[in-house]
């Protein structure tokens, strides 16, 4: 599957967002690897999989990574990884999820996962993300699986953090 990428601007670090196999029970595991960038290389950091060891987050379409070096994330920013879950030849189109970085990394790994917006909302295609409006917009191409009219209307959802002002 194509890689994501993003810029930790607080450490000067590239991250990029994979899904590999864990182990025979749990292929496509999502993970973040971090690297800096030495002389004309890139030197590798460290490796983390979504939601720790024990985590379940996995899919295999292509990753967006969206940095936010806000404070009001703490001194180490915030990290989210959206990407869809697995799917099949039958039902060629899953569920969007986000994996956003928290401040302990007792509870899933640093990680916590949400999926958008419910069981319904469905895309064969991976989702768009980006800062605007000092949160996330989110957006993706919505299917019913018919394809007919409704199938690829485009959804563009702000907040896409999932937290209100409120």
């Amino acid at each position: 599957m194509p890689l994501g990428v993003a810029l930790d601007t607080l450490q000067s670090e590239v991250i990029l967002g994979l899904a590999q196999d864990q182990d025979a029970q749990r292929p496509s595991r999502w993970q973040v690897r971090r690297f800096r960038l030495d002389d004309d290389k890139l030197e590798e950091l460290s490796s983390e999989w979504i939601g720790g060891v024990a985590g379940g987050e996995r899919g295999r379409s292509r990753p967006v990574l969206v940095f936010d070096p806000s404070p009001k994330w703490g001194p180490n920013g915030r990290l989210y990884y959206f990407s869809l879950g697995l799917f099949s030849a039958e039902a060629p189109w899953s569920c969007g999820y986000v994996s956003m970085t928290i401040g302990d990394k007792t509870a899933n790994g640093g990680w916590q996962t949400k999926r958008y917006y419910d069981e319904w909302t469905q895309s064969r295609s991976s989702p768009g993300a980006c800062l605007f409006g000092g949160d996330v917009l989110y957006a993706y191409r919505w299917v019913d699986g018919g394809q007919g009219p409704s199938d690829n209307v485009l959804h563009v959802g702000y907040r896409g953090s999932g937290i209100d002002d409120a």
